[in-house]
């Protein structure tokens, strides 16, 4: 078949966009950098859309195979924290929608690609991705990277990230675009696993990229980012750019080990190695393949040999390689994806918990010298200027210490408004404390101050940012850094 891997590409795509709630009538705009990862996923939107004026037989009929799921809301896509943050502050206000174009009309179908001005050729490469998806039937738009001042202390990746989701915001916002698309893969998740990992993260961080989240809730024109190849691996996405003819570049900062990032990359790519060695000894002549080795070399001479048995952990992940031997990748990337999915799974479970933890606990103060409103709504009015927020402490000292946790990290996240979350030991000093039924004294952690409400005992505490009226009032507050 001519587009065996562009088909099983394209069904893959609209598995992924169906699950995320996305229907083809939908403004969607791609993250485009030039490399295999992004053309790709650049040249599976362009044949879901319909933007693309010749889709392939095959690739057609792929994507008809995927059946409709039940809508989803963009709400159940929020994170535990910004979750928390609708419920209690400023952001209950704001409708999180999909942007779509008026009846008839073609929906926005948009590539961005961002030159980051870090080396010569970057023009170049962005000119050559832009003029690959303007024949993919994409409106190609380069935006350039303005850099206030240079990092010099080794966070130039991190500067760069920032920069770069900024740039691609506010182009979204002038293109009414709601959905943006990254083309993070296989590979990029078992790199964040294991860097998470050295850092000694829990579930919730060692479950990795998640496939459909929101930008801050807190900007004009919040993004649904999906990121629908996080289970292929990189050589499945070369393969798919080869077979329909498109050309990539390969950045060479990614060659760079002192970032960290880079250094997990290669020791990743040198056990896989090893791994293929050994499984090579072990099966004659055949060669498995890595989240990161292209099989092209390798696979033609054994199309008429007997296809080794599949791995249990790549088949209990679903992962459908396309590989033209039929072989799945090996070694250690997809035993590190294994993990991950469960501890994606763990977190899933978790993050439910705690969202029902968090709307049990917020509720108004009870007795006359509060003076409550007289509903829920003037109450969410009222903090919404005010972003301050009354929780009982029964809900907290009764849940599952994991779950307790978990909700109370998204508390001190939604009210300090911060992206960093509060170290575990600082959240677990406060659950201790609530564990005894009620909060004795104030704690003030992650630039929030979590004091008892006055003449409730104890029973009810409010949670407000830290601001420089609050700090004044401050001095006797037990501080806990």
């Amino acid at each position: 078949m001519a587009n065996r891997q562009g088909a099983k590409l394209a069904r893959h795509f609209a598995c992924k966009m169906a699950s995320a709630g996305i229907s083809s009538g939908t403004n969607v705009g791609v993250a485009l950098s030039g490399g295999a990862d992004s053309l790709s996923l650049a040249l599976a939107l362009s044949w879901w859309s319909g933007a693309s004026g010749n889709v392939p037989k095959e690739v057609s009929a792929a994507m008809q195979q995927v059946t409709r799921t039940q809508p989803v809301k963009p709400e159940e896509h929020l994170s535990v924290s910004q979750y928390t943050q609708c419920l209690m502050s400023a952001a209950g206000g704001k409708q999180l929608r999909l942007c779509h174009q008026p009846h008839l009309q073609r929906p926005t179908v948009a590539a961005f690609c961002v030159n980051h001005k870090l080396r010569q050729a970057g023009s170049h490469e962005c000119q050559q991705a832009a003029t690959q998806a303007s024949a993919m039937g994409l409106e190609a738009r380069i935006m350039q990277m303005q850099w206030p001042q240079l990092p010099t202390t080794g966070h130039l990746m991190e500067e760069a990230s920032i920069l770069r989701y900024q740039l691609l915001q506010q182009m979204c916002k002038a293109c009414n675009i709601s959905v943006l698309l990254t083309g993070h893969h296989a590979g990029d998740q078992a790199e964040t696993f294991m860097m998470r990992l050295t850092r000694g993260s829990g579930i919730a961080g060692l479950a990795g990229i998640a496939e459909v989240s929101w930008s801050s809730l807190e900007s004009e024109h919040p993004l649904l980012l999906v990121r629908p190849f996080l289970e292929l691996p990189k050589w499945q996405l070369e393969a798919a750019c080869t077979e329909q003819g498109l050309t990539w570049a390969n950045d060479p900062t990614n060659q760079d080990t002192t970032y960290l990032r880079n250094h997990v990359r290669a020791l990743l790519s040198q056990s896989e190695t090893q791994h293929q060695a050994k499984q090579k000894r072990l099966a004659g002549d055949a060669e498995p393949h890595s989240l990161h080795t292209s099989p092209h070399q390798s696979c033609t001479a054994n199309q008429d040999k007997q296809q080794p048995e599949k791995h249990a952990y790549v088949s209990d992940m679903g992962v459908e390689p396309f590989d033209a031997a039929g072989q799945c990748p090996a070694g250690v990337g997809p035993a590190i994806l294994q993990v991950q999915r469960r501890c994606a799974a763990a977190r899933k479970a978790l993050s439910s918990a705690a969202k029902d933890l968090v709307q049990a606990s917020l509720q108004l103060p009870d007795g006359p010298r509060h003076h409550p409103p007289s509903s829920q709504r003037e109450h969410a009015t009222q903090l919404q200027g005010a972003r301050l927020s009354t929780l009982a402490v029964k809900p907290f000292a009764e849940a599952h210490p994991d779950v307790a946790c978990h909700a109370l990290t998204a508390v001190m996240q939604a009210m300090s408004n911060r992206h960093k979350q509060p170290r575990l030991s600082i959240v677990k000093n406060l659950l201790r404390r609530l564990k005894l039924g009620y909060l004795r004294g104030s704690f003030v952690a992650n630039a929030c101050i979590i004091s008892p409400v006055l003449f409730s005992k104890g029973r009810l505490m409010m949670v407000q940012p830290l601001s420089a009226a609050a700090a004044t009032t401050a001095s006797n507050v037990r501080r806990h850094q």
